[in-house]
């Protein structure tokens, strides 16, 4: 099974612990979930080198699903942009393993974080 990762925040570790020595699986890549930079032009995601020496690296997980045709993504990045992710794989008929929680935007975001409900879900 051809697995890859989007992004390297939350749980992904754990994700990646739990089936990295299976015989059955092979990581094909590994890349942010954004593009997006820091007020001090710094990567707003930066993947850390531990994974960049165990697959190949990625610009854009875009490319990368387009590329190496992974049959499972780990997705694990800023909440606000699981969602939109999530559903780029589906377009692409990949499986998903994401972090929680699921947003699509980042108005989504704000409104899970002041939400009495978020005890229930973390």
């Amino acid at each position: 099974m051809k697995v890859c990762i989007i992004g390297s925040n939350g749980h992904v570790g754990h994700a990646y612990q739990e089936i990295c020595n299976l015989p059955e699986i092979e990581f094909v890549g590994i890349a942010p979930g954004t593009s997006e930079k820091n007020g001090d032009g710094t990567p707003l995601e930066s993947i850390p080198d531990f994974y960049r020496d165990k697959m190949p690296y990625y610009e854009s997980y875009q490319e990368m699903l387009t590329k190496t045709k992974p049959d499972m993504a780990i997705v694990s990045t800023i909440f606000g942009l699981i969602g939109s992710i999530i559903i780029d794989c589906a377009k692409q008929k990949v499986d998903v393993f994401a972090e929680k929680p699921v947003l699509i935007s980042d108005s989504t975001r704000i409104w899970y974080e002041h939400s009495k409900c978020q005890d229930l879900y973390t």
